[in-house]
This record gives C-alpha cells, sequence and structure tokens, in this order.
C-alpha cells in the first residue's frame, strides 16, 4: 500500500503580519487624531462665532438709537443668550472700537481652545471684524472660515 501524502494547509494569519497590521493603524490612528481634535475645536469655535453674530443685531439698533455703545449691565440686558455649551460668558469694551469678547470654556473643550477668547469689533456698528483677543486670544488655525 501507498502512502497518501496529505499536505494540511494552515489557516490564519503569521505573527508578522499581524504586527504589520497593527503598525499600520498606529500610524493611522497618529495622523488621523490629531486633525480630529483640530476639527472638533474648529467646531466648537463656530458656536462662540453664532453668539457673536446673534448680539450684533441688538448692538446695531442700541447704537442706532441711543448714540453710544452698551456696556456692562445695559449689555447684560440686550444680549440674552451669553453662554452656551462651550462658551462660558461674553462681554463687551469699548476701548477704539467697540469689542464683544466671547470666553471658552476651560472643561469639556478641546484642549485648543480652552479659556481662549474671540472678538468681534465694530466702529460703526454696520462693519463687523472677527479676531483673536489680544490677550489669550484663539489660535487663528481654530477660527471659523469667516474670521480669516
Amino acid at each position: 500500500m501507498r502512502q497518501i501524502e496529505l499536505k494540511i494547509l494552515k489557516k490564519g494569519f503569521t505573527l508578522i503580519e499581524l504586527m504589520i497590521v497593527v503598525a499600520i493603524i498606529g500610524i493611522l490612528a497618529a495622523v488621523a487624531i490629531p486633525a480630529y481634535q483640530d476639527y472638533l475645536a474648529r467646531s466648537q469655535m463656530v458656536e462662540a462665532l453664532n453668539l457673536l453674530s446673534g448680539a450684533k443685531t441688538p448692538i446695531a439698533d442700541y447704537y442706532g438709537n441711543i448714540g453710544t455703545w452698551p456696556t456692562g449691565s445695559t449689555f447684560s440686558s440686550l444680549i440674552t443668550q451669553q453662554s452656551g455649551k462651550y462658551v462660558a460668558s461674553m462681554s463687551a469694551a469699548n476701548p477704539s472700537d467697540f469689542e464683544i469678547t466671547v470666553t471658552m470654556r476651560n472643561a469639556g473643550v478641546s484642549p485648543g481652545v480652552r479659556g481662549k477668547q474671540l472678538q468681534l469689533a465694530t466702529s460703526n456698528a454696520q462693519t463687523w471684524t472677527c479676531k483673536p483677543a489680544s490677550v489669550n486670544g484663539v489660535d487663528s488655525k481654530y477660527l471659523p472660515q469667516v474670521c480669516k
């Protein structure tokens, strides 16, 4: 009787193949995670811009009717929504131009925008400029597209 040789096919992956897959996933994660964090920070800054944009009309109306810029308690009475999920506070000042400043929260916000500030400034209540605050301003890479 002849011996029949059976070839046994092994199924599965070798250790090298698995290590290559893990290395590829690691490389992809190293690129994707920082990009995703930047995306989250930019999307959180959109809330700040939306709050600032909502303040433009009442401020322009007040300036048109009264002739001065609202600050302090007058500003607080005009702008009802001064905070949000990512925005801690909103304040107004009148150095050379009228400026509304939003400050981002310190908790629950992407690390790149924690506690940072964004401003909306005007000199005539018609043309508004979005910019990082001069002190503790948000990095330009996190600014919404309309602020760039």
